[in-house]
């Protein structure tokens, strides 16, 4: 492979390197509240934000670094926020209170109360914890996908299962007691601390949990309520499925990630990405009938029902709920929403390099993944207040200074990640997406408080390629990571910082 510098493509040469430069008349005043990389502006001279940031829709330039390591193609769309202007604000995260899990119950759980099951003593020595009925939703599904296993072994097993579930039909009860779970809502941080000093077993007062069933299907649900000063979480979470006990659910999960490519995925890089999400798209066998627009209508319905009127979607996920070899995989698409704060949407990362693994998020999220036959799961993470921490906008650089920053040092903060990808010997960075929006930061002196700053992310997808290594008997191979709303860089959108390790660097 040879060196080579980097090109700039024509659309961001002509729309973004000419013209762009910060202009001097405009005001800046010292900010009030000392905030490191903020100044702010006097927002009758400031412009709007498009005006300031001057950024192209589009922006399309490649390049690698001089030791043939990164190489870097970008291929994005850009999206600015259409505002006057960005204030700091800040985020007060709090535990659920009585009045959150109420609005759960009334405008997700349609009123419906929350129930165990309850067994007798020769129930529980047959040891059956499920109904007649849910069984024969299991022995359909098995008939339903025994013709999807195409290897020897999973059919037999996908066999030797479905025959386990006939044997039992008969045996099992038509139904059992049920209790009404209670839903009052603790928090007590003694309580809290133990639990995690103990490994998590079982539950405690900090927690609401219990089935509940909704237009004829049940789900199991959870609000965690244990938030410590080491385990910075709280989290309400409702799953489709058979009534669980124990409370181990098995829940949707990205379908997407990491694969390795076959050889003849590699034939041009500029196309490499494109034929990486195909490969992954067969092998995972994700698939739906219903269309994103409609599965977002119903996000955004179930948004508006709960109250959250300035929540968004933010990204998109596909995701999974995989049972067994016969039962095969529950298909969904996880919609996942932030709060968009005076025009301005939080912006939605998986991963954002040289920051995450450093640094625990504990931003408010809100996620929503529907299969095709309605609410699959609804997972709530730390609820949040925001507040203005000025009345004036900040300065922000111009789309081509940051744009610079990132041609400078993106290949020396993903020359550092390489640790954590075993060395690999060249990577293909791909960017789909460049975004300005807010960024959640923690506020060190404090447990619960953040900050929302204005950030430039750059999201994409990346191939790695590693040469044979006989000492680690690895073959010569080729792996992409398909990841969706990964930021491959984060710079800060005042003062051109980077996002590294936890904190703001230069």
């Amino acid at each position: 492979m040879k060196r080579g510098r980097a090109v700039l493509g024509m659309v961001c040469a002509a729309a973004v390197l000419a013209g762009c430069q910060p202009t001097t008349d405009e005001i800046i005043v010292i900010p009030k509240n000392g905030i490191a990389g903020a100044r702010m502006m006097d927002e009758t001279t400031a412009g709007n934000v498009p005006e300031q940031v001057q950024a192209p829709e589009k922006c399309s330039l490649e390049f690698q670094d001089e030791y043939d390591i990164i190489k870097v193609i970008v291929d994005a769309d850009v999206t600015v926020p259409d505002v006057e202007g960005i204030r700091l604000k800040k985020t007060e995260t709090h535990v659920f209170g009585q009045k959150d899990m109420d609005n759960l119950q009334e405008n997700l759980l349609q009123g419906q109360p929350l129930w165990h099951r309850v067994y007798t003593q020769e129930q529980r020595a047959a040891g059956y914890d499920i109904t007649k009925r849910e069984v024969e939703k299991i022995i359909e599904r098995y008939e339903k996908n025994m013709g999807s296993e195409s290897d020897a072994y999973s059919i037999a097993v996908a066999g030797d299962e479905l025959a386990y579930w006939r044997n039992i039909l008969e045996e099992v009860p038509e139904s059992f007691g049920s209790e009404e779970a209670s839903t009052e809502v603790f928090y007590d941080r003694h309580e809290a601390e133990k639990f995690y000093a103990e490994g998590i077993t079982g539950r405690n007062k900090n927690m609401i949990w219990g089935g509940v069933t909704l237009d004829g299907e049940n789900y199991n649900f959870q609000m965690d309520n244990n938030w410590t000063s080491n385990v910075r979480k709280v989290s309400a979470m409702l799953v489709k499925g058979g009534y669980e006990h124990e409370g181990i659910w098995n829940t949707y999960t990205n379908d997407e990630g990491t694969f390795d490519l076959h050889e003849e995925s590699i034939k041009e890089e500029n196309e490499a990405m494109d034929m990486a999400a195909e490969q992954a798209e067969k092998e995972s066998g994700w698939h739906m009938e219903t269309s994103e627009a409609v599965l977002k209508e119903k996000g955004d319905a179930q948004v508006k029902a709960l109250g959250f009127s300035d929540m968004e979607v933010a990204g998109y996920e596909k995701c999974s709920a995989f049972y067994s070899l016969g039962l095969g995989k529950s298909c969904a698409l996880n919609l996942v929403y932030t709060r968009k704060i005076d025009g301005v949407p939080i912006t939605y990362t998986s991963y954002r390099y040289g920051f995450d693994f450093e640094q625990q998020d504990y931003s408010e999220k809100l996620s929503l993944a529907y299969d095709d036959d309605g609410l699959a799961q609804m997972i709530w993470n730390n609820p949040s207040k925001i507040y203005d921490m000025s009345d004036e906008y900040v300065f922000l650089l111009p789309f081509s200074d940051i744009l610079k920053i990132f041609q400078e040092r993106v290949a020396e903060v993903h020359r550092e990640e390489r640790d954590k990808d075993y060395d690999c010997a060249r990577k293909i960075l791909f960017i789909k997406d460049i975004r300005l929006g807010y960024m959640w930061v923690p506020d060190a002196s404090t447990e619960m408080e953040g900050m929302l700053i204005p950030a430039w992310d750059f999201i994409g997808a990346y191939i790695g390629y590693w040469p044979e290594n006989e000492a680690l008997g690895m073959k010569e191979h080729w792996m992409a990571n398909n990841l969706p709303n990964q930021s491959f860089l984060t710079i800060n959108a005042m003062d051109g910082t980077l996002a590294r390790g936890g904190k703001w660097m230069n």
